[in-house]
């Protein structure tokens, strides 16, 4: 198995458990898993106490900078996040074009945008983004409410997954490779007062271990 496809195997694994479990709840607290090498394992953090952190960008460029010094301590080579995000139910007109890279250049024009101009509709959505040194892909998962909240139905991957180069990923949840300047500046802050190493401990005492081929905890 390549890098490309292990990765891709980890991501459709998160994305098939959050379709597994999230029918009938309000939905799902952003989860974290990390890995080393190659195999099975995958250690997950899940982020019950923080969800509200997504709703400010001050709190996410906090959050993701904090997930990727753990990774950076523990000396984790994939990282995966899932979490929920407004996101783009595409079309068949957007599906018909025909390759990732320019369905994601088309999608930095904004959902509004792409929504307005026949491409989709604006849907809440599971997003499963994953990273390696060289790699990343990500999974969008539809979902549908009731109106007292509860999730009813998760549809997709809207596509199949591709791996592409990391060096395309661009935002505050890139793990690899050069950031942002402004999440750089805040990523070195933190790094200087010494959270690095005391990440790197809280995560390795406190991720459940899952063996992703048998599913069951280690």
């Amino acid at each position: 198995m390549t890098p490309e496809q292990e990765l891709l195997r980890r991501v459709a694994w998160v994305a098939a458990e959050i379709a597994r479990t999230v029918v009938g709840t309000t939905g799902a607290h952003p989860d974290i898993y990390f890995a080393k090498g190659s195999g099975d394992l995958l250690y997950r953090l899940r982020l019950q106490s923080i969800g509200n952190w997504m709703n400010s960008g001050e709190h996410k460029d906090y959050l993701f900078n904090m997930i990727r010094l753990s990774a950076e301590a523990g000396g984790y080579d994939c990282v995966i996040i899932s979490t929920e995000a407004w996101a783009m139910k595409p079309s068949q007109k957007f599906l018909d074009i025909t390759t990732h890279e320019a369905q994601l250049e088309l999608a930095k024009r904004g959902v509004s945008w792409l929504a307005e101009n026949g491409y989709g509709e604006r849907a809440e959505t599971m997003i499963v983004t994953g990273q390696t040194a060289e790699h990343f892909t990500v999974v969008s998962l539809p979902f549908d409410r009731d109106t007292d909240g509860t999730i009813t139905a998760i549809h997709g991957p809207t596509r199949p997954a591709e791996a592409l180069p990391q060096g395309n990923f661009m935002g505050r949840q890139k793990m690899f490779g050069p950031q942002d300047p402004d999440m750089a500046e805040m990523y070195a802050f933190l790094k200087s007062h010494g959270l690095s190493d005391k990440l790197g401990s809280a995560l390795n005492t406190s991720a459940q271990l899952i063996n992703i081929a048998t599913e069951t905890t280690v």
